[in-house]
């Protein structure tokens, strides 16, 4: 979720600021100060501070941090480490800049300080969760990640959402029009949001994918690539039954394989790519690396692809 925000006509000289939020970081992220606080406030006239105004919701206050500036325009500052801000839970934030003609707080460009007895947030405010020191991280979520996902090129997919175990929460179903056996069936790809990049995250002991994951109709293989950070897929075949089931993968698992392309520009460009060697993942690059997956349904002869 990108955040641009425009000014009011009241102070009148800020250009359009510029803020991407995350969606969680970790109390370990906050003592590590992996993650800062950064934005980038466009001017004509001098601004005298920028603030990070934070609280925990349901807080009647906020407080304020001063964000440093580097002289072009960006402001920055890390988290609040101190012992009232050690426990999880959901954050909610604005950024508040002050200039001679007064406050203009983001998101959404409002007039005043939201620490004024009277200041309304007319769009609210950007919301992180702050989570306990080892919790895992989710990578794909089908409610909050549906514009992340790529069509293959040349591709038979169907995308469809339905409802989670029990009714609840969204799920991704993905299905073929016709299958081919013992050819490379894309279904697709999948990868990260800009508000949920890992680059923020300590992720040093994190070495095991969970899927929640079921077949429809009958038992299928399916292969998994975990995308790196060039894009390239390393792999591994699952056999997913048809209940639902939470199945662990870990990462020394992986082997390079096939990496899915979407649609591209010329036609004539190829849309998968297979991989020339056997590497490993591990050794090789961290949880930190990943930056996606993508998925290949595997039909066998003995199985049915009706």
């Amino acid at each position: 979720m990108n955040a641009w925000a425009n000014s009011s006509s009241r102070t009148g000289t800020l250009t359009p600021s510029y803020h991407q939020p995350q969606r969680a970081i970790s109390v370990n992220d906050n003592d590590n100060d992996n993650y800062i606080f950064s934005a980038k406030i466009g001017t004509s006239s001098s601004v005298e501070k920028v603030e990070l105004v934070i609280r925990y919701k349901s807080w009647r206050d906020f407080h304020s941090i001063a964000m440093q500036p580097d002289g072009k325009g960006n402001y920055s500052t890390k988290p609040p480490n101190d012992a009232m801000w050690q426990e999880p839970g959901p954050l909610e934030y604005a950024i508040a800049v002050t200039q001679a003609a007064g406050t203009t707080t983001f998101p959404g460009g409002v007039e005043g300080h939201p620490k004024d007895w009277n200041f309304v947030a007319e769009d609210g405010y950007w919301k992180m969760d702050l989570q306990p020191t080892g919790v895992p991280i989710d990578l794909f979520d089908a409610k909050l990640d549906e514009n992340n996902l790529i069509y293959p090129k040349d591709g038979r997919t169907q995308q469809n959402y339905t409802n989670g175990q029990f009714g609840k929460g969204s799920a991704l179903s993905l299905g073929l029009y016709d299958l081919e056996p013992n050819k490379i069936n894309a279904l697709s790809k999948v990868t990260l949001t800009k508000n949920n990049a890992l680059h923020y995250r300590d992720t040093k002991g994190y070495n095991t994918l969970l899927i929640k994951i079921r077949a429809t109709n009958q038992a299928e293989q399916l292969n998994i690539g975990v995308l790196d950070e060039h894009g390239l897929a390393y792999t591994h075949t699952l056999t997913i039954g048809t209940k639902w089931q939470y199945m662990m993968l870990p990462l020394s698992d992986l082997r390079s394989g096939i990496t899915i392309f979407g649609q591209a520009y010329p036609m004539f460009l190829p849309s998968t790519l297979e991989a020339s060697n056997n590497k490993a993942w591990q050794g090789k690059a961290k949880l930190s690396q990943y930056r996606g997956c993508n998925f290949t349904l595997i039909v066998l002869p003995t199985l049915k692809t009706t």
